[in-house]
Protein backbone atom coordinates (compact mmCIF):
# COMPACT_ATOMS: atom_id res chain seq x y z
CA UNK A 1 0.00 0.00 0.00
CA UNK A 2 1.06 3.22 -1.01
CA UNK A 3 0.67 5.25 2.28
CA UNK A 4 2.33 8.47 1.14
CA UNK A 5 -0.43 8.70 -1.79
CA UNK A 6 -3.04 7.82 1.00
CA UNK A 7 -2.14 10.15 3.38
CA UNK A 8 -1.72 13.16 0.85
CA UNK A 9 -5.22 12.60 0.32
CA UNK A 10 -6.45 12.95 3.48
CA UNK A 11 -4.26 16.28 3.88
CA UNK A 12 -2.41 15.31 7.04
CA UNK A 13 -3.07 17.17 9.81
CA UNK A 14 -0.14 18.64 11.27
CA UNK A 15 1.30 19.97 8.43
CA UNK A 16 -1.47 22.72 9.04
CA UNK A 17 0.48 24.11 11.64
CA UNK A 18 2.96 25.77 9.38
CA UNK A 19 1.90 29.51 7.76
CA UNK A 20 2.23 27.85 4.30
CA UNK A 21 -0.39 25.99 4.48
CA UNK A 22 -3.13 28.28 5.64
CA UNK A 23 -5.80 27.55 3.12
CA UNK A 24 -9.89 29.09 2.22
CA UNK A 25 -10.94 25.72 4.12
CA UNK A 26 -9.30 26.49 7.13
CA UNK A 27 -9.84 30.31 7.30
CA UNK A 28 -13.62 29.53 7.19
CA UNK A 29 -12.94 27.36 10.35
CA UNK A 30 -10.92 29.64 12.49
CA UNK A 31 -13.83 32.18 11.62
CA UNK A 32 -16.35 30.14 12.98
CA UNK A 33 -14.54 28.75 15.87
CA UNK A 34 -13.76 32.54 17.16
CA UNK A 35 -16.79 33.79 17.62
CA UNK A 36 -17.50 37.01 20.45
CA UNK A 37 -13.62 36.43 20.96
CA UNK A 38 -11.45 39.72 20.72
CA UNK A 39 -7.74 39.36 20.88
CA UNK A 40 -6.36 40.82 23.78
CA UNK A 41 -3.05 43.57 23.82
CA UNK A 42 -0.33 42.07 23.34
CA UNK A 43 2.77 41.65 25.83
CA UNK A 44 2.66 42.33 29.74
CA UNK A 45 0.41 40.60 32.76
CA UNK A 46 -2.75 40.76 31.85
CA UNK A 47 -5.16 41.27 35.16
CA UNK A 48 -5.65 38.36 37.01
CA UNK A 49 -8.96 38.31 37.49
CA UNK A 50 -9.37 37.08 33.51
CA UNK A 51 -8.59 33.77 32.24
CA UNK A 52 -8.83 33.22 28.50
CA UNK A 53 -8.16 29.11 27.79
CA UNK A 54 -8.25 27.56 24.44
CA UNK A 55 -8.93 24.18 25.11
CA UNK A 56 -9.37 20.89 22.53
CA UNK A 57 -13.10 20.08 22.07
CA UNK A 58 -12.74 16.91 23.76
CA UNK A 59 -11.15 18.01 26.76
CA UNK A 60 -13.77 20.87 27.46
CA UNK A 61 -16.10 19.57 29.58
CA UNK A 62 -13.43 18.59 32.30
CA UNK A 63 -11.73 21.80 31.97
CA UNK A 64 -14.80 23.47 32.68
CA UNK A 65 -15.92 21.67 35.43
CA UNK A 66 -12.25 21.78 37.23
CA UNK A 67 -12.08 25.65 36.81
CA UNK A 68 -15.12 26.10 37.88
CA UNK A 69 -13.72 27.13 41.54
CA UNK A 70 -11.71 29.61 39.96
CA UNK A 71 -14.63 31.45 38.17
CA UNK A 72 -16.64 31.35 41.79
CA UNK A 73 -13.55 33.09 43.34
CA UNK A 74 -14.17 36.00 40.83
CA UNK A 75 -11.94 35.23 38.05
CA UNK A 76 -13.59 35.88 34.70
CA UNK A 77 -13.46 32.23 32.38
CA UNK A 78 -13.21 32.40 28.91
CA UNK A 79 -13.14 28.44 27.64
CA UNK A 80 -12.67 28.93 23.50
CA UNK A 81 -12.99 25.08 21.79
CA UNK A 82 -12.11 23.50 19.06
CA UNK A 83 -9.83 21.30 17.15
CA UNK A 84 -6.25 21.19 18.58
CA UNK A 85 -4.88 22.11 15.30
CA UNK A 86 -7.55 25.59 14.64
CA UNK A 87 -5.91 26.30 18.11
CA UNK A 88 -2.49 26.31 17.46
CA UNK A 89 -3.13 28.48 14.50
CA UNK A 90 -4.78 30.90 16.14
CA UNK A 91 -2.23 31.39 18.73
CA UNK A 92 1.00 30.88 15.48
CA UNK A 93 -0.90 32.42 12.82
CA UNK A 94 -3.92 34.78 14.01
CA UNK A 95 -1.64 36.05 16.94
CA UNK A 96 -4.50 36.20 19.20
CA UNK A 97 -4.03 36.12 22.78
CA UNK A 98 -4.82 33.75 25.40
CA UNK A 99 -3.47 32.17 28.54
CA UNK A 100 -3.56 28.61 28.63
CA UNK A 101 -3.44 26.00 25.93
CA UNK A 102 -5.03 22.64 26.39
CA UNK A 103 -4.48 20.69 23.55
CA UNK A 104 -5.28 16.53 23.00
CA UNK A 105 -1.50 15.84 21.70
CA UNK A 106 1.05 16.83 23.36
CA UNK A 107 3.91 16.82 20.49
CA UNK A 108 2.20 19.51 19.21
CA UNK A 109 3.30 21.44 21.43
CA UNK A 110 7.05 20.71 19.92
CA UNK A 111 6.18 22.41 16.80
CA UNK A 112 8.71 25.40 16.66
CA UNK A 113 6.06 27.79 15.43
CA UNK A 114 4.23 27.15 19.02
CA UNK A 115 7.47 26.64 21.06
CA UNK A 116 8.26 30.56 20.90
CA UNK A 117 4.75 31.48 22.59
CA UNK A 118 4.96 28.82 25.64
CA UNK A 119 5.78 29.70 28.91
CA UNK A 120 7.37 26.91 30.52
CA UNK A 121 7.22 23.52 29.40
CA UNK A 122 3.98 21.69 28.53
CA UNK A 123 2.30 19.28 31.34
CA UNK A 124 0.62 16.11 30.97
CA UNK A 125 -2.57 16.05 31.97
CA UNK A 126 -4.73 13.23 30.58
CA UNK A 127 -4.09 9.93 28.48
CA UNK A 128 -7.08 8.83 26.48
CA UNK A 129 -7.79 6.02 23.95
CA UNK A 130 -9.27 5.52 20.28
CA UNK A 131 -13.20 3.71 20.28
CA UNK A 132 -15.76 2.62 17.64
CA UNK A 133 -18.65 4.84 18.54
CA UNK A 134 -22.30 3.76 17.80
CA UNK A 135 -25.69 4.44 17.40
CA UNK A 136 -28.56 2.32 18.60
CA UNK A 137 -29.10 -0.84 17.00
CA UNK A 138 -26.35 0.19 14.02
CA UNK A 139 -26.22 -2.49 11.54
CA UNK A 140 -24.02 -5.43 12.04
CA UNK A 141 -23.12 -4.54 15.69
CA UNK A 142 -23.03 -8.38 16.97
CA UNK A 143 -20.14 -8.94 14.87
CA UNK A 144 -18.30 -5.23 15.35
CA UNK A 145 -18.37 -6.48 18.91
CA UNK A 146 -16.84 -9.75 18.20
CA UNK A 147 -14.35 -8.30 16.75
CA UNK A 148 -14.86 -7.74 12.71
CA UNK A 149 -15.49 -3.99 12.78
CA UNK A 150 -13.00 -3.88 9.67
CA UNK A 151 -15.72 -6.24 7.91
CA UNK A 152 -18.68 -4.21 8.72
CA UNK A 153 -17.81 -0.48 8.17
CA UNK A 154 -16.94 -1.87 4.63
CA UNK A 155 -20.33 -2.90 3.80
CA UNK A 156 -21.94 -0.63 1.29
CA UNK A 157 -24.80 -0.18 3.44
CA UNK A 158 -23.15 1.14 6.91
CA UNK A 159 -21.96 4.60 7.62
CA UNK A 160 -19.01 5.36 9.59
CA UNK A 161 -17.35 8.93 10.08
CA UNK A 162 -13.87 10.33 11.48
CA UNK A 163 -12.81 13.95 12.58
CA UNK A 164 -10.71 15.66 10.03
CA UNK A 165 -7.42 14.47 9.84
CA UNK A 166 -6.20 17.66 8.47
CA UNK A 167 -7.79 19.67 11.74
CA UNK A 168 -7.99 17.12 14.37
CA UNK A 169 -6.02 14.49 16.02
CA UNK A 170 -8.66 12.46 16.60
CA UNK A 171 -8.85 12.40 12.86
CA UNK A 172 -5.26 11.52 12.21
CA UNK A 173 -4.81 9.07 15.08
CA UNK A 174 -8.13 7.81 13.31
CA UNK A 175 -5.76 7.01 10.56
CA UNK A 176 -2.79 5.17 12.67
CA UNK A 177 -5.44 2.88 13.94
CA UNK A 178 -6.62 1.94 10.77
CA UNK A 179 -3.12 0.95 10.09
CA UNK A 180 -1.91 -0.51 13.19
CA UNK A 181 -4.87 -2.55 12.58
CA UNK A 182 -4.19 -3.88 9.03
CA UNK A 183 -0.57 -5.26 10.85
CA UNK A 184 -2.22 -6.72 13.58
CA UNK A 185 -5.38 -8.71 11.53
CA UNK A 186 -3.48 -9.34 8.46
CA UNK A 187 -5.97 -7.45 6.60
CA UNK A 188 -3.80 -6.12 3.23
CA UNK A 189 -4.43 -2.33 2.50
CA UNK A 190 -7.14 -2.16 5.20
CA UNK A 191 -5.98 1.14 5.96
CA UNK A 192 -6.78 2.03 1.89
CA UNK A 193 -10.17 0.56 1.92
CA UNK A 194 -11.16 1.90 4.69
CA UNK A 195 -10.16 5.73 3.94
CA UNK A 196 -11.93 5.22 0.77
CA UNK A 197 -15.22 4.20 2.41
CA UNK A 198 -15.26 7.15 4.68
CA UNK A 199 -15.46 9.83 1.83
CA UNK A 200 -14.80 13.78 2.60
CA UNK A 201 -18.73 14.40 3.75
CA UNK A 202 -18.26 12.06 6.34
CA UNK A 203 -14.86 13.74 7.77
CA UNK A 204 -15.95 16.57 10.38
CA UNK A 205 -13.54 19.39 12.13
CA UNK A 206 -15.56 19.11 15.24
CA UNK A 207 -15.85 16.29 17.21
CA UNK A 208 -19.62 17.26 18.83
CA UNK A 209 -20.90 17.58 15.06
CA UNK A 210 -19.42 13.81 14.55
CA UNK A 211 -21.08 13.20 17.81
CA UNK A 212 -24.52 14.90 16.40
CA UNK A 213 -24.58 12.28 13.12
CA UNK A 214 -24.33 9.62 15.32
CA UNK A 215 -26.67 10.11 17.85
CA UNK A 216 -29.20 11.50 14.65
CA UNK A 217 -28.96 8.70 13.22
CA UNK A 218 -26.80 10.01 10.14
CA UNK A 219 -23.78 7.89 10.84
CA UNK A 220 -24.12 4.02 12.18
CA UNK A 221 -20.15 4.37 13.48
CA UNK A 222 -17.65 7.01 14.41
CA UNK A 223 -14.20 6.72 15.53
CA UNK A 224 -14.24 8.67 18.77
CA UNK A 225 -11.56 9.08 21.82
CA UNK A 226 -13.60 7.18 24.88
CA UNK A 227 -13.91 10.54 27.11
CA UNK A 228 -15.89 12.06 23.79
CA UNK A 229 -17.98 8.79 23.32
CA UNK A 230 -19.00 8.49 27.02
CA UNK A 231 -19.59 12.29 27.29
CA UNK A 232 -22.03 11.95 25.03
CA UNK A 233 -23.44 8.77 25.93
CA UNK A 234 -22.60 6.69 23.32
CA UNK A 235 -22.20 3.21 22.52
CA UNK A 236 -18.92 2.32 22.19
CA UNK A 237 -16.52 -1.10 20.79
CA UNK A 238 -13.12 -1.53 22.22
CA UNK A 239 -10.35 -1.77 19.67
CA UNK A 240 -7.97 -2.97 22.04
CA UNK A 241 -4.74 -1.89 23.38
CA UNK A 242 -2.84 -3.11 20.33
CA UNK A 243 -4.55 -0.45 18.26
CA UNK A 244 -6.25 1.90 19.96
CA UNK A 245 -2.80 4.00 21.23
CA UNK A 246 -3.96 3.94 25.07
CA UNK A 247 -0.89 2.03 26.28
CA UNK A 248 2.42 3.82 27.07
CA UNK A 249 4.00 0.48 27.38
CA UNK A 250 3.11 -0.26 23.16
CA UNK A 251 5.25 2.72 22.29
CA UNK A 252 7.53 1.47 20.12
CA UNK A 253 4.53 -0.91 18.13
CA UNK A 254 2.24 2.31 17.99
CA UNK A 255 5.73 4.21 16.17
CA UNK A 256 5.67 1.53 13.39
CA UNK A 257 3.23 2.65 11.98
CA UNK A 258 3.06 6.22 10.08
CA UNK A 259 1.54 9.26 8.46
CA UNK A 260 4.10 11.17 5.69
CA UNK A 261 3.31 14.97 5.82
CA UNK A 262 3.98 16.74 2.84
CA UNK A 263 7.33 19.65 2.28
CA UNK A 264 9.61 16.91 3.61
CA UNK A 265 8.60 16.89 6.97
CA UNK A 266 9.16 14.27 9.71
CA UNK A 267 6.29 11.39 9.27
CA UNK A 268 3.12 11.35 11.80
CA UNK A 269 3.97 8.42 13.71
CA UNK A 270 1.76 6.19 15.87
CA UNK A 271 2.31 7.30 19.74
CA UNK A 272 -0.01 6.79 22.59
CA UNK A 273 -2.82 9.62 23.01
CA UNK A 274 -1.24 11.92 25.66
CA UNK A 275 -3.29 15.21 26.28
CA UNK A 276 -1.21 18.14 28.02
CA UNK A 277 -1.51 22.06 28.65
CA UNK A 278 0.66 24.83 28.60
CA UNK A 279 0.82 27.97 29.92
CA UNK A 280 1.35 31.34 26.91
CA UNK A 281 3.49 33.78 27.31
CA UNK A 282 2.35 37.86 27.46
CA UNK A 283 -0.96 36.71 29.49
CA UNK A 284 -2.37 36.42 32.90
CA UNK A 285 0.50 33.88 34.00
CA UNK A 286 -0.20 33.41 37.30
CA UNK A 287 -3.62 32.71 37.07
CA UNK A 288 -3.36 30.29 34.06
CA UNK A 289 -0.31 28.72 36.42
CA UNK A 290 -3.41 28.29 39.16
CA UNK A 291 -5.89 26.23 36.61
CA UNK A 292 -2.84 24.07 35.21
CA UNK A 293 -2.27 22.64 39.01
CA UNK A 294 -6.00 22.19 39.34
CA UNK A 295 -5.93 20.20 36.28
CA UNK A 296 -3.16 17.98 37.82
CA UNK A 297 -4.27 18.33 41.25
CA UNK A 298 -5.76 14.83 42.92
CA UNK A 299 -9.15 16.86 42.95
CA UNK A 300 -8.55 17.72 39.18
CA UNK A 301 -7.51 13.99 38.34
CA UNK A 302 -10.92 12.33 39.60
CA UNK A 303 -12.46 14.96 37.32
CA UNK A 304 -10.95 13.71 34.86
CA UNK A 305 -11.26 10.31 35.38
CA UNK A 306 -14.73 10.72 36.11
CA UNK A 307 -15.24 12.40 32.49
CA UNK A 308 -13.77 9.06 30.95
CA UNK A 309 -10.09 10.07 30.73
CA UNK A 310 -7.44 8.51 32.55
CA UNK A 311 -4.79 10.58 34.55
CA UNK A 312 -1.12 9.92 33.88
CA UNK A 313 0.76 8.53 36.10
CA UNK A 314 1.73 11.05 39.28
CA UNK A 315 6.05 10.93 37.57
CA UNK A 316 5.00 11.46 34.55
CA UNK A 317 2.97 14.71 34.85
CA UNK A 318 5.15 17.03 33.59
CA UNK A 319 7.55 17.45 30.57
CA UNK A 320 10.51 18.86 30.15
CA UNK A 321 11.85 19.47 26.44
Amino acid sequence: MDTRVTASRCGLARSAVGRARAGAGLALVLFATTFGCGAGAPGGENKTDALRVLVATSLAPAVRAIAAPLARAGISLQLETGPSLVLVRKVTDLGQRADLLVLADLSLFEEPPLVAHLDGSPQLVALDRMVLAHRPGAPGLAEARAGRWPEVLLRPAVRFGIAAPDLAPCGYRTLLVWRLAERTMGQHALAARLEAACPAARRRASLGALVALVQSGELDYAFLYASTARAAGLGAIELGPEIDLSDPARADTYARVALPRGAGGAPVRGAPIRCAAAVLRGGARETARRLLQRLRSDRGRATLRGFGFVPPPQRAAGRTR
